[in-house]
């Protein structure tokens, strides 16, 4: 996967996206998939805006059964199980737990009425050949099982719980990049820090987009016969370049984040209603209390997401310490036994997601619910492009295909898609996860511990193999870079290698996790930097600049 820009400006292409997050880099492996000569072009980082901030969840359909919207609810079971498919070393099963109390939407026979449609609707819910990557079947428990589960609920008139399964991702940085891999491996181009400045074409027709290196400031002219606007948050300033007209705006944004923190739970995520009432126009069911999730991810927490109202410039997003403090005010409202303190907080992962236009202005966010594919030709009228409006991380690989379908018909190119089955990511070239895992942790190279071991092999499948035989050519890339991570110098010098990492917040925030290392000290991301220095022919004071971009990077991770 390497970086050429020149190389994209020197040929013609079928299709070019604009940007890099998780529905970005769908479009680009759909359409490399159907033999479309594609090129993604992203302003900043792969994955560095909203799609690396989630709560690490690949979500099925239960919530949408709320609002009666089958085909929702299909088309998240359907995309839950092919991530499962796809990518076994970073998808799997996780238990959900809820709280039931009252008579009403959270009562256990209401519960117990919404897990069993789950569970018959969603009869294809889990993947062949792999029985460890199977979804159970989802049940109510009884009050006392609730309470052993929950301890501290005594007192809130627990009727019971809800209990069924989900997915949780081990990075979806990871996942994003096993499909960027994919995508790149089908045929496409791709190129970070490419600053799209202006259209090339006419008043009426888009033919490609002039970029500017942000690297090294050189500009280039990238033609195609069909753009796809997939720039997320940044989609309206996106088209306002585009469109010599102006156009309504189609990203309403909101502010969403969640919390990292210490380990609350060891066992399941649990499900907790926060204070704000949910005013939901399309819940055919009355919605209740806005929920939150506490969801064990490695040794450590996931909290969210809260949302709020965002009137900003996508650029000038940020969470504030008032944002994490009343967050954390709430989850100890809601269960007090986690006892959340506000040095408890390692991170905060917060990103923008659209709301509906009802909410606009109002102190409740109501998320947009339904992603949109926008034929500009129908609308401004602009031939030639194409805008993804995306709601989801689970559903941005089917709602990127019918954007590429919209491409194929624009192009005269079949418009099937090819299928899905047998099909897998770099890295999850193993028939059953488990039994892999077995296989490589009875040969470990010896200059590897154990959780640096067991953490690539999670991180990176079967290619975690290419770690392991640099780490044996170079013994100093094979230990840790702080104590308490499991994060090897190899993994710096695989991100700059194979990944188009070309600054060092990059690396800490987004090609490895060293950024979740509590405290991460000063030696260990000077210790990073030497590493990308020597790969990148950094100068002193380079290196100098990287340190103060990256510490100004975890400073807004940090919330400090």
């Amino acid at each position: 996967m390497k970086r050429d820009l020149a190389a994209i400006a020197a040929r013609q292409w079928d299709l070019a996206i604009v940007g890099g997050g998780i529905y970005g880099v769908c479009a680009a492996w759909e359409a490399a998939r159907r033999g479309l000569a594609v090129c993604l072009l992203e302003r900043d980082d792969f994955g560095g805006a909203t799609s690396s901030q989630s709560l690490k969840v690949i979500h099925g359909g239960l919530r949408y059964l709320q609002h009666a919207h089958l085909p929702r609810f299909f088309e998240a079971v359907s995309e839950r199980r092919r991530f499962l498919e796809l990518a076994p070393h970073l998808v799997s099963p996780i238990p959900f737990v809820m709280p039931t109390h009252g008579r009403a939407l959270r009562s256990r026979e209401a519960m117990a009425i919404a897990l069993l449609a789950n569970d018959v609707l969603g009869l294809r819910r889990s993947p062949r050949g792999d029985p460890k990557k199977r979804i159970p079947r989802g049940r109510v428990l009884w009050r006392a099982e609730a309470l052993e589960l929950l301890p501290g609920l005594a007192g809130a008139g627990i009727t019971g719980a809800a209990r069924w399964w989900d997915c949780q991702s081990y990075s979806t940085e990871r996942l994003l990049l096993a499909l960027l891999a994919a995508a790149t491996s089908a045929g496409a181009a791709a190129a970070n820090r490419a600053e799209v400045v202006e259209p090339i074409g006419t008043a009426h027709r888009v033919e490609g987009v002039r970029v500017r290196d942000t690297e090294s400031g050189a500009a280039h002219a990238i033609h195609a016969r069909v753009v796809l606007n997939a720039a997320g948050p940044w989609a309206d300033s996106l088209l306002a370049r585009l469109v010599a007209r102006p156009a309504p705006p189609r990203f309403l944004a909101s502010k969403a984040f969640n919390l990292v923190t210490r380990r609350l739970r060891p066992e399941a995520a649990v499900g907790l209603e926060g204070r704000e009432e949910l005013r939901d126009r399309d819940a055919v069911v009355p919605a209740g209390r806005r929920l939150f999730f506490v969801v064990p991810w490695h040794d450590l927490s996931l909290i969210g997401t809260r949302h709020l109202p965002w009137r900003g410039d996508p650029d000038e997003f940020r969470i504030t310490r008032d944002d994490v403090r009343l967050f954390v005010d709430e989850v100890n409202a809601a269960y007090p036994p986690f006892a959340v303190r506000r040095d408890d907080v390692i991170g905060v992962y917060g990103g923008m997601l659209p709301q509906s236009a009802a909410s606009l202005g109002a102190d409740e966010v109501e998320l947009e619910k339904r992603s949109r594919v926008i034929d500009h030709a129908r609308e401004e009228p602009v031939e030639g492009l194409i805008t993804l409006i995306g709601v989801k991380w689970t559903a941005a690989r089917a709602v990127a295909a019918r954007g590429v379908t919209l491409a194929c018909r624009k192009l005269g190119r079949p418009q099937a898609m090819p299928s899905l089955r047998g099909v897998r990511l770099p890295g999850s070239e193993f028939e059953r996860h488990e039994e892999f895992l077995d296989e490589q942790r009875a040969s470990l190279p010896a200059c590897l511990d154990a959780a640096s071991g067991e953490h690539l092999l999670r991180s990176f499948g079967t290619r975690a193999r290419d770690l392991f035989a640099l780490a044996e050519q170079r013994p100093e890339l094979a230990t840790v870079l702080q104590e308490g991570s499991w994060v090897i110098g190899a993994e710096v010098v695989r991100a700059v290698r194979e990944e188009m990492a070309l600054h060092l917040d990059d690396v800490l925030l987004r090609r490895t996790e060293l950024s979740l290392a509590s405290p991460l000290d000063d030696a260990a991301i000077e210790r990073t930097a030497r590493l990308m220095a020597a790969e990148l022919d950094w100068d002193a004071p380079r290196i100098d600049a990287e340190l103060a971009r990256a510490h100004a990077a975890l400073a807004r991770f940090r919330v400090d």
